[in-house]
């Protein structure tokens, strides 16, 4: 999955011409403003890429065809900003999402483009502001069917242990750890 860090980077996806995919998607500026509809918009593109296999928004990017033609000239610092993309996501989405990264990019004083990168879940499925649940298919968030909910649902079941630890005793030192759960699952074999 590529995630660009730089305007740099941003530049060189649309130079080689990086088409959208499962894993990618590009949203004009004008996609990002202060609206409920423009809100629910970012939870559900955000709830289908956790759901799927995880992703990159790119906004500020102009495409046609799932291809970048051109940079828009980046998001209005006034009519949006990091915290209140955050904020979309974080009160837009049920249960919430741990793994999500907004990563500012200033293409000219007073404009940002953002990469919102999202990492595949596995506490989900989460549900968007709309009280549905989305995936990527090709180049776009859709709605998922049940048994596309249940494959999620059955994610955290097959999560590996977070931490395998042996403790013994050597040369009279002994080591103390503390181990918590981070997940809604019950730990076992602890």
């Amino acid at each position: 999955m590529i995630v660009p860090k730089s305007i740099a980077d941003v530049e060189r996806m649309i130079q080689d011409q990086v088409q959208e995919n499962i894993h990618l998607d590009y949203k004009r500026s004008a996609a990002i403003r202060r609206g409920s509809r423009e809100r629910n918009e970012i939870a559900k593109d955000v709830s289908a890429f956790a759901n799927s296999d995880g992703g990159v928004l790119i906004y500020g990017v102009e495409e046609k065809d799932q291809l970048p033609i051109k940079f828009d000239g980046g998001v209005d610092d006034s009519e949006c900003s990091r915290e209140w993309i955050e904020a979309a996501v974080m009160t837009g989405i049920t249960p919430r999402i741990d793994d999500v990264r907004i990563l500012p990019l200033v293409t000219t004083p007073g404009r940002t483009m953002y990469v919102i990168e999202v990492a595949k879940t596995f506490r989900g499925p989460h549900q968007a502001s709309d009280k549905r649940y989305y995936k990527r298919h090709n180049f776009k968030s859709v709605p998922m069917e049940d048994y596309e909910i249940s494959d999620v649902r059955n994610r955290r079941k097959l999560l590996s242990p977070v931490l395998t630890l042996q403790v013994g005793e050597y040369r009279r030192l002994i080591a103390t750890f503390d181990v918590a759960n981070i997940s809604d699952m019950v730990a076992e074999d602890v």
